[in-house]
């Protein structure tokens, strides 16, 4: 099998034997225009395939452009019927061949899928330096996609690298290029990559040796960027004015017209819909082409009285048919009504409206003599009027005219326009209806001109009748399905709207207004999304800004109503309709942070907190999204990253006190009670100095969070070990909020470790009476019950606790209580706590608690329970004085004097303090008559 490389040597060879180019400096300005031209040229390439590849496009048709691509000098893309293509028509990387251009793209005609679209990619698009060998050439690399499939073969197309090489040629002043091959790209091509370049000069450098290999590279890159810019700008403004021109000259059916400018758009860019387009209208002006028809057509124009349309036409049928003598005849008379108006119609031209009155009056008279008339000067004589501003008269004329011949278009268009202009639709309409039913009933433009004048006479129902008849007899004029959309549109049949819209686009891909008011309809029909992406497709197209304030504004209302159902606490409702804001505006950052607060109110705060995100993307000084994505965060228990975005809050707005409370807050949960006081003790600053020019609704507002503020305060200094601060901080939060559950607990607790148990009781009571369920508030008060030996009312609120859903968040509670019961002499019920809190907390059972509940069986006279109990708590630490004196006692009471008088002994020497707390005379009733125990007492200095 050949390669590509010697292929491409063969050619360089073979073209310097037909041509030989003797080599020349080339400028950068040149090398700039050749690259460009060749990058242009793939683009070409390109194009050519999707066009022979398209389904739309006949054999014969086909065939044509295929041949043009090698011959035609307008759409010459290769240098000759010899070049060489690299087959990758064939998916098999193994089957490569070379094909001339003929082979290779009549097999992609014959095995390659078809379709409707563009199937077939070119992208990253890369070129070589000028080279020269025997004539300057150049390579454009490339990555070739085929989307489509091969119709014999099942296996799918892989993009793969290819590169064109491009031949230049100075023709005069320009310079020309043409496609000489083209192969698949191998990695051996880089090393040759290099292979024949040449150096560009400077024309504008001074030195002699030009510009350095850096200087030439800048200086090239500046005039590609020029040719791109520049000539591409140009380019794209001609072909949409070509493109614009041919539409517009095909809605009136001046085909001659309409296929030149689309041939201009096809020369300037060979894309396939442009192609398309100059075949199918060729066709339609060679069918034009026969004589007959041009006859038909002139009959038509004469019996409409277009004298010289008629006259044009029946001539072109002479030249083709000369055996025509009743044309010869009919073209004599109607130059003799040409002649009889055309003094008359000159003077009207040059705004000698008198004399063409005087011109018109002295013709008629003649006429009337001769028992002719001719409609054509009564209608100059109205025009005149009109202009001499009487239009009475003018309308008279134009009546009169038309009494002459019923058919007279011109005359029926100039009483119709007067009609309209005095706002007398009703004959307007009338005028129009002769027009569309009897003198021109195929001519669309007047079904669609007597719908506007339905329109503005309120017929809409009326209008949309006449817009399908004109759709009906001119299937590719866009504006009338786009009009008639509209008309459904203000009818409220939305559904009807958006078909016509969508036939608009099918017409005219980018008919920007079509894509907008799709958009509107599908807004009504509650398809956002699709409205969504008209609007973006109406924007990229140059839609103007009343249009697009249109579409700010629904994106507006779907945020207003998000915002009604958000006051409503319809939180789901508000979000459906911020998404919807969000759709037609992805920019709308407000609408972003409004869905935040709408999914922080459902306690999602993880969307809440995307949603937090997004508005900050997209204004990045948003304060108030700062602060609620912090929120989100702190509910979501990342403190750290919380902080941050309080941080950036208050940066944005220094007197923001609810951004300081969130802060505070945060370095609360941190334990960071110093810094979390600053916080808290600023934003209680701010707030009074709000408070003094706040309205009174705000000021409600400011003591629920002056209220709050100082109850953290409160709490942080109680953290901080500052109970008197704290309760002077906490008085401060229920003077703004007398009912204030919390402070009154924090508080309660501030008192308690104060030692002020009956206020710490009277406030933990009095937030009980606000919230029966606050659990550890009876918790706190049994405890300051306890200190303030109420054992019995600390029994109570234990047993409140242990009876209530969370008594697991209270470990030591059973315990408590049985402590209580204890104090209480309650010996059976303190067991049992203590038995029930032994089973439960195995780990918490410690030398303390055997000490206790040895004690507790001491007191029932159970005594050999009392010593076991003790000795496992001296076996547990046995530098425990209480076990020891416990051992004493219950030793005592089991008569072992020896034994009791030998932990007595051991318990003095570890701790004597204890003695006179625990010592009962009940306990000591066997030995405090040994002389032994006196001793012992003696010798350790207690009584």
């Amino acid at each position: 099998m050949r390669t590509f490389y010697f292929s491409t040597i063969a050619l360089l060879l073979l073209f310097s034997l037909q041509q030989t180019v003797v080599a020349q400096d080339l400028t950068v300005k040149e090398g700039g225009e050749i690259t460009y031209q060749a990058k242009r040229l793939v683009d070409e390439y390109q194009n050519l395939l999707n066009t022979v590849s398209n389904s739309d496009i006949g054999e014969a048709d086909t065939k044509t452009i295929i041949e043009n691509s090698y011959t035609d000098l307008a759409n010459k893309i290769f240098f000759n019927a010899e070049v060489i293509i690299q087959d990758d028509i064939d998916p098999r990387p193994d089957r490569v061949k070379d094909f001339s251009v003929n082979k290779y793209l009549n097999n992609l005609d014959l095995v390659y899928t078809k379709s409707p679209e563009n199937s077939i990619v070119f992208s990253n698009i890369t070129v070589s330096n000028v080279k020269n060998k025997d004539f300057y050439y150049i390579k454009v690399y490339f990555e070739s996609t085929f989307n489509n499939r091969h119709r014999k073969l099942e296996i799918p197309y892989k993009t793969i690298k290819r590169f064109a090489l491009v031949r230049a040629d100075k023709e005069g002043k320009k310079w020309k290029t043409y496609i000489i091959g083209i192969s698949f790209y191998k990695q051996e091509d880089q090393e040759t990559i290099s292979l024949n370049d040449i150096k560009l000069i400077d024309e504008s450098a001074t030195g002699t040796d030009g510009l350095s290999a850096e200087e030439t590279q800048k200086r090239f890159d500046e005039i590609m960027r020029s040719f791109y810019e520049k000539e591409a700008q140009e380019k794209e403004t001609e072909y949409k004015q070509a493109v614009s021109s041919a539409k517009e000259a095909e809605a009136k059916q001046d085909y001659v017209a309409a296929l030149d400018n689309y041939i201009i758009a096809r020369d300037l860019f060979k894309r396939t819909d442009v192609v398309k387009k100059v075949l199918e209208i060729g066709r339609i002006i060679e069918e034009k082409n026969n004589w007959k028809l041009m006859k038909e057509q002139g009959d038509l124009a004469a019996s409409l009285r277009n004298y010289s349309k008629a006259v044009d036409w029946y001539n072109q049928s002479l030249r083709i048919n000369p055996s025509q003598p009743e044309l010869v005849t009919n073209i004599k008379s109607l130059t003799q009504n040409i002649e009889e108006v055309s003094l008359p119609q000159n003077f009207f031209d040059q705004g000698k409206y008198e004399d063409a009155l005087k011109e018109c009056n002295q013709k008629i008279k003649k006429n009337k003599k001769n028992n002719t008339n001719i409609p054509e000067l009564y209608l100059i004589r109205g025009n005149c009027y009109l202009k001499l501003k009487d239009e009475r008269k003018a309308q008279e004329e134009y009546t009169e005219a038309i009494n002459i011949d019923r058919n007279f278009l011109d005359a029926r268009l100039a009483r119709a326009a007067l009609h309209e202009k005095k706002n007398e639709l009703a004959n307007a309409i009338a005028d129009y209806d002769a027009i569309t039913q009897s003198i021109a009933p195929n001519d669309a433009a007047f079904h669609a001109k007597k719908a506007t004048l339905k329109v503005s006479a309120g017929n809409r129902k009326g209008a949309i009748a006449d817009y399908e008849k004109a759709i009906s007899l001119n299937l590719k004029n866009p504006f009338y399905p786009y009009e008639k959309g509209l008309l459904h549109y203000l009818e409220g049949d939305f559904e009807k709207a958006q078909a016509s819209f969508d036939n608009a686009i099918l017409l005219d891909a980018n008919y920007t207004h079509a894509y907008f008011q799709r958009g509107r309809s599908y807004i009504k029909l509650n398809h956002v999304p699709e409205a969504a992406r008209d609007f973006f497709k109406a924007k990229k197209l140059g839609l103007d800004k009343a249009a697009q304030q249109d579409i700010t504004q629904i994106s507006s209302n779907y945020y207003q109503a998000g915002l009604d159902n958000f006051r409503n606490k319809k939180y789901e409702d508000a979000i459906a309709q911020f998404n919807h804001a969000l759709t037609i505006n992805p920019s709308y950052a407000e609408a972003s942070y409004a869905k935040g607060e709408a999914d922080y109110e459902l306690k999602d705060y993880e969307t809440a907190k995307g949603d937090y995100s997004t508005a900050i993307d997209l204004n990045k000084n948003y304060a108030e999204a700062h602060y609620k994505r912090g929120m989100a965060e702190y509910n979501l228990r990342e403190y750290p990253i919380a902080l941050n975005d309080f941080k950036k809050a208050v940066d944005l707005k220094a007197d923001y006190f609810d951004a300081l409370i969130g802060r505070g807050n945060t370095h609360m949960q941190l334990k960071s009670f110093q810094n979390a006081t600053f916080d808290f003790q600023k934003a209680i600053v701010l707030l009074l100095q709000n408070q003094k020019a706040a309205d009174d609704k705000t000021k409600l507002v400011n003591e629920a969070k002056l209220a709050d503020s100082y109850n953290s305060l409160g709490r942080c200094k109680y953290e901080q070990k500052d109970f008197a601060g704290a309760i002077a901080e906490l008085k401060n939060a229920t003077k703004y909020n007398k009912n204030f559950a919390d402070a009154l607990y924090n508080r309660g607790l501030a008192y308690y470790e104060a030692n002020d148990q009956r206020a710490a009781i009277e406030d933990l009571t009095a937030c009980l009476a606000l919230n029966p369920k606050r659990y550890e508030a009876y918790y706190a008060r049994a405890k300051a019950n306890g200190r303030y030996d109420k054992y019995d009312k600390a029994v109570s609120d234990y047993t409140v606790v242990i009876g209530s859903d969370s008594v697991s968040s209270f470990k030591d509670v059973v315990y408590l209580r049985g402590l209580s019961y204890a104090k209480l002499h309650s010996y059976d019920l303190a067991l049992k706590d203590y038995d029930t809190y032994s089973n439960g907390n195995p780990l918490a059972v410690d030398s303390k608690l055997y000490t206790e509940i040895g004690f507790l069986h001491l007191n029932k006279n159970q005594f050999e329970k009392a010593n076991e109990n003790f000795n496992l708590a001296y076996d547990l630490d046995n530098k425990n004085a209480t076990a020891m004196y416990g051992l004493g006692f219950s030793y005592a009471q089991m008569n072992g004097v020896d034994k009791s008088l030998e932990w007595l002994e051991k318990a003095f020497t570890t701790n004597t303090s204890e003695w006179a707390v625990l010592k009962r005379d009940e306990y000591l009733a066997n030995i405090k008559g040994e002389k032994n125990f006196k001793g012992l007492k003696s010798k350790y200095k207690v009584k």
